[in-house]
């Protein structure tokens, strides 16, 4: 389930408002729509998620927060994983681009993605069946995206080599051809000549 909060105001916020800049509506949407990217990019479809961007007064530009609104926690040992990714509404100017917010929505994805592990070691339990459960989800994860982006970016490096070597034997026939009428055009010229 997809929920959507937008901008609310802090209107005692502290912060220095020369070097603060502020998030448009444009890259509030685009910063919901990395979430949900990146959220179907790693299969992370059994969260539900909720974007909220909004005006908080604390240091950080962006975090993650269980149903409970604890931040950095996400209930992933819990059945319930409900949790909220917000977006400050008030980011430095000096970094505020749309890479940035792109990067932020994939950095709070991975808080995601790596919840499972924070978790337990939040509970301090060594289980070790647990934790090797964990890990072997993440590599499962990657072994469905990124191993699969890298084969087919392997697959497309090797058409394009190979069309690059043909593209290169084509050349050289026709550089070749070129060099065989211009010495045969030479010698009739030579023939005419006599």
């Amino acid at each position: 389930m997809e929920k959507r909060m937008y901008k609310v105001k802090c209107e005692d916020c502290e912060k220095d408002d020369d070097q603060m800049g502020e998030v448009t509506e444009e890259q509030a949407i685009m910063f919901e729509a990395e979430c949900f990217f990146w959220r179907r990019y790693f299969n992370l479809i059994d969260y539900d998620l909720t974007i909220s961007v909004e005006d908080f007064n604390e240091t950080g530009s962006a975090g993650v927060k269980n149903a409970d609104g604890i931040c950095g926690m996400c209930d992933a040992l819990t059945g319930n994983r409900c949790c909220t990714i917000f977006l400050n509404t008030r980011i430095p100017k000096r970094v505020l681009n749309d890479r940035t917010i792109r990067k932020i929505a994939f950095h709070e994805i991975m808080e995601l993605f790596y919840a499972r592990i924070r978790d337990l070691a939040a509970q301090r339990t060594f289980d070790y069946e647990a934790y090797d459960s964990a890990i072997h989800r993440l590599i499962r994860v990657g072994e469905s995206t990124i191993f699969e982006e890298m084969e087919h970016a392997k697959d497309v490096m090797i058409a394009e080599a190979e069309f690059e070597e043909q593209m290169r034997l084509e050349a050289e026939e026709k550089e070749k051809e070129k060099k065989k009428k211009a010495k045969a055009k030479k010698k009739a010229d030579k023939d005419k000549s006599k």
